[in-house]
C-alpha cells in the first residue's frame, strides 16, 4: 500500500467526523529550526473516521487539498471546523511509522541525547520532540545573577556584548506579531527581521523569564528584586509562614507511610510493560491532582485570582509539581520513592510503568538532596514552579505581582541562612532547579504520548485534558 492516501470522511449535521489530533514539534538543534507534524491520535469507534479507513498515527498532510505541513495545531483545528459535513484529508505513512519515530525520540532520552543507529527511523542526535501546545520544553540553559542574554544559548548575540532582546521583552511585558508564518529564520545576522520569532527561539532553547530582572532593576544586573512589591496586608514573614504550612499539610505523615506493597526484588523488571504497570503509572499520577490543587488553594494568594487563572495555573505545572514533590519526599540512595498518598514503592517497581524516566527523576532527588533544601526555601520553590507567567492568563499582573513576593520571600530566607557554612550561591542553584524540572516535564510527556499510543489502557480524562491538547471533531 502507498504511504500517501487520501482519506475521504463524510458526517451527519448532529455527528461528529470522530477523531482526534495532535501536534508535535520536532527540534533540529543544529539547524535551530522546528518541524512541525500534526497526526491522528486517537480513532473513536462507529465514526466517519473509522468507517473511512483513518487510523491512528496517521500523519495529517493536507486538509481538502490544502498544505498543512508546518502549520500550526490551531490552525489546523479551524481549518477542519471549517469544513462543514464533508472532510479530505491527505495523510502519510501510518501507525508502525509513528511508533518508530516515537521510540526513536524515547532512546534518544534513555541515551542521554544519542540516539543509535539501531532506533529504526534515522532521526538525528540533534533532535528532540515535543508538544507544541504545552508549556513545557527542553531546558538546556540555567543561571540566577547574571542576565540570561549575557550568555545567550541562542547565539544572537556576538560575545563583546551588546543589547538583551530577552531582557527588554520581559521588562516592558512586550507582545509581538509575527507578519509571516511564525517561522521566520533567526540568527546573528537577521535577528532584528521578527521580534516575534526571536522571542520563541529564545525560550526553545531554555532561556527562563523567572530569572530576568525587573524594568524597575535596570542597570543592576544580575540582582533580584530587594523589596518586591507586595499586596496589601501581606508580609513576607506571613507569606513564607503560609507556604510551609501549605507544604507540611500536603505531605503524607512519616508515621502513616504504605508499605504494603513495598518490594525490593522484582521478577521479570525488564519485560515490556502491561496493563497493570500502566494502570499503576496513571493512578499515582492522577491521585497526586487533588493533593497538589488543595495545596495550591493554601498558597496566600492564589484562592483570589480568578478561577480561570487558577485552572490554568495548576494545569500548567501539574507534572513538574508530581516531579519536585516526589523528588524531595523520596529516599533515592535507597530507591525508594515516597507518593504524595503515602504509599511507598521501590524504583524496580516503578520501571516498567514509568520507563527510564524513573531514573531520571531519582538523579534529579539526588541533586536535590546534596542542596540540602530545607522546608522554607523548597516551600517557596515549589510555589514559584506553580506562580508564574502563562499563556492566556486572564490576569497575568496579580501573578507577576504574587511571583515577586515569592521571589522576596526566598530571597530573604536565604539571605538569612547564608552565614551557615557550606551554603554559598545558594539562590541560584535553587533558581536553578526550574529548567530542570522542564526538561524532566519533557521527558514525562514522551513517555505518557508513549503509553497512550500503546492503548493498552485508556489514559484518565484528566491525563487527556492536561497532557494530550487534543481536540475531537
Amino acid at each position: 500500500m502507498s504511504p500517501r492516501r487520501v482519506v475521504t470522511l463524510e458526517k451527519k449535521a448532529d455527528e461528529t467526523f470522530g477523531f482526534e489530533i495532535q501536534t508535535y514539534g520536532l527540534h533540529h538543534q543544529d539547524k535551530n529550526s522546528v518541524e512541525m507534524f500534526t497526526f491522528v491520535c486517537r480513532v473513536h469507534g462507529g465514526t466517519p473516521a473509522e468507517a473511512a479507513g483513518l487510523k491512528a498515527g496517521d500523519t495529517i498532510t493536507g486538509v481538502n487539498g490544502l498544505n498543512v505541513e508546518g502549520i500550526r495545531h490551531r490552525e489546523i483545528v479551524e481549518i477542519i471546523k471549517s469544513s462543514g459535513n464533508m472532510l479530505r484529508l491527505d495523510t502519510l505513512y501510518g501507525t508502525s511509522i509513528r511508533r518508530a519515530e516515537l521510540e526513536a525520540r524515547l532512546q534518544y532520552l534513555k541515551d542521554g541525547g544519542a540516539v543509535g543507529d539501531g532506533c529504526g527511523s534515522g532521526v538525528p542526535a540533534d533532535a528532540l520532540l515535543f508538544p507544541t501546545e504545552m508549556p513545557c520544553i527542553q531546558a538546556q540553559y540555567s543561571t540566577a545573577g547574571v542576565s540570561p542574554c549575557e550568555r545567550c544559548p541562542a547565539e544572537l548575540l556576538s560575545p563583546e556584548g551588546g543589547r538583551f532582546p530577552m531582557e527588554r521583552t520581559v521588562q516592558k511585558n512586550a507582545k509581538y506579531i509575527c507578519l509571516a508564518n511564525k517561522d521566520c529564520p533567526v540568527d546573528k545576522r537577521r535577528r532584528n527581521r521578527c521580534q516575534f520569532c526571536r522571542f520563541q527561539k529564545c525560550l526553545a532553547v531554555g532561556m527562563v523569564k523567572e530569572v530576568v530582572r525587573t524594568d524597575s532593576l535596570k542597570g543592576r544586573r544580575g540582582r533580584l528584586p530587594s523589596k518586591p512589591k507586595q499586596l496589601p496586608d501581606a508580609s513576607p514573614v506571613s507569606l513564607i509562614t503560609s507556604l510551609v504550612r501549605a507544604h507540611i499539610d500536603s505531605i503524607p505523615s512519616a508515621t502513616k507511610l504504605d508499605y504494603s506493597k513495598f518490594q525490593e526484588s522484582v521478577p521479570c523488571q525488564f519485560e515490556k510493560e502491561d496493563s497493570v504497570d500502566i494502570q499503576q503509572f496513571y493512578d499515582l499520577l492522577t491521585g497526586s491532582m487533588d493533593v497538589i490543587r488543595k495545596w495550591a488553594e493554601k498558597i496566600q494568594g492564589f484562592a483570589e485570582l480568578p478561577k480561570e487563572d487558577q485552572d490554568l495555573l495548576l494545569e500548567s505545572a501539574f507534572l513538574e509539581l508530581f516531579i519536585l514533590r516526589l523528588a524531595y519526599r523520596s529516599k533515592p540512595e535507597e530507591g525508594k520513592l515516597i507518593f504524595c498518598n503515602g504509599v511507598v514503592l521501590h524504583r524496580l517497581q516503578c520501571v516498567r510503568g514509568f520507563g527510564e524516566w524513573i531514573d531520571a527523576i531519582l538523579e534529579f532527588s539526588q541533586s536535590l538532596h546534596r542542596m540540602s533544601v530545607d522546608v522554607p526555601s523548597f516551600s517557596c520553590l515549589a510555589a514559584l514552579v506553580i506562580i508564574t507567567d502563562r499563556h492566556g492568563l486572564k490576569e497575568p499582573k496579580r501573578v507577576e505581582e504574587l511571583q515577586n513576593r515569592i521571589v522576596g520571600c526566598l530571597k530573604d530566607h536565604v539571605a538569612a541562612a547564608g552565614a551557615e557554612p557550606g551554603r554559598p550561591g545558594c539562590l541560584s542553584k535553587l533558581l536553578g532547579k526550574l529548567p530542570e524540572l522542564r526538561s524532566l516535564c519533557t521527558q514525562g510527556l514522551q513517555r505518557i504520548f508513549y503509553l497512550k499510543l500503546e492503548d493498552l489502557v485508556p489514559p484518565p480524562p484528566i491525563v487527556d485534558k492536561i497532557f494530550m491538547d487534543t481536540l475531537p471533531f
